[in-house]
């Protein structure tokens, strides 16, 4: 019987060891069951984060390409009001020696004019001296012929003023 007794003890010993074995296996699995689904939801969220920073950089990118496509335009569009202003320049240039040329035209024309209209009273003045001695000498003659014109005449009296 002790030896049955001993088989039996050895029995539930080994059984005992084994039961441990088998909790302490159980809750070994249970820790990295628990682990691996902590690691799992980690994992699922950074892949979440990393989707999700995805597109945010797609549409950075698409506003970047959009930002860059306006700058080229506005880089031509600057290059032509360049142009334009350099070209409005020119002209601008162009007009202020046309219109330099005019004033110096306008400026010797209008000398010339006041230099005509200094000749013209000049001569004005001299035929009017003319006018005036011929007038005088017109009156010198009259009076000389109505000295020698005959009084009794009706004609003559009338032209002389008598």
């Amino acid at each position: 019987m002790r030896a049955i007794s001993a088989l039996v003890f050895l029995a539930v010993a080994l059984l005992l060891v084994m039961a441990y074995q088998a909790a302490k296996q159980e809750l070994s699995i249970r820790t990295s069951i628990t682990r691996l689904n902590r690691a799992r939801k980690i994992v699922q969220f950074n892949e979440k984060e990393i989707v999700d920073t995805k597109v945010k950089l797609d549409g950075l990118n698409n506003k970047l390409e959009t930002l860059k496509r306006n700058g080229e335009d506005m880089m031509k569009q600057f290059q032509e009001a360049q142009k334009t202003k350099e070209n409005g320049e020119k002209e601008l240039q162009t007009c202020l020696q046309v219109k330099e040329e005019k004033v110096n035209k306008k400026k010797e024309m209008t000398d010339l004019l006041s230099k005509m209209k200094e000749t013209q009273e000049a001569e004005k003045a001299k035929a009017q001296e003319e006018v005036q001695k011929l007038k005088q000498q017109i009156l010198d003659r009259d009076k000389a012929v109505c000295a020698f014109l005959d009084p009794t005449h009706a004609e003559g009296k009338k032209l002389c003023g008598m």
